[in-house]
């Protein structure tokens, strides 16, 4: 598996995004996934992460977010994100970033 980013911060684990279409919260000692999110359209290319969410971005174009969830293992709901953000982009995400607010 080829990772394109990789982040950790504020929730559990090492979140990975892949050319295989997916986030996964990685569990670093068992060197499982705890879990993985829905398919994205392309490559997940960027990730940013703080306490209440994590946001995605892929070569499709878009933005994904997804909550925190504190009474999930994995410390957040990765089944399904809670906005996509369409348009606005013309090319593939390659850089997100939360300013903490």
């Amino acid at each position: 598996m080829h990772f394109s980013c990789l982040t950790h911060g504020y929730l559990i684990g090492i979140f990975a995004g892949s050319s295989d279409r997916t986030v996964k919260l990685w569990d670093m000692r068992a060197g499982m996934p705890l879990a993985t999110s829905k398919l994205h359209g392309g490559t997940v290319r960027c990730l940013a992460v703080d306490e209440d969410m994590l946001v995605s971005g892929s070569s499709d174009h878009k933005l994904r977010v997804w909550l925190a969830d504190r009474n999930s293992k994995a410390g957040v709901d990765l089944s399904d994100p809670i906005r996509l953000a369409k348009g606005g982009h013309t090319g593939p995400v390659a850089a997100v970033a939360l300013d903490g607010q």
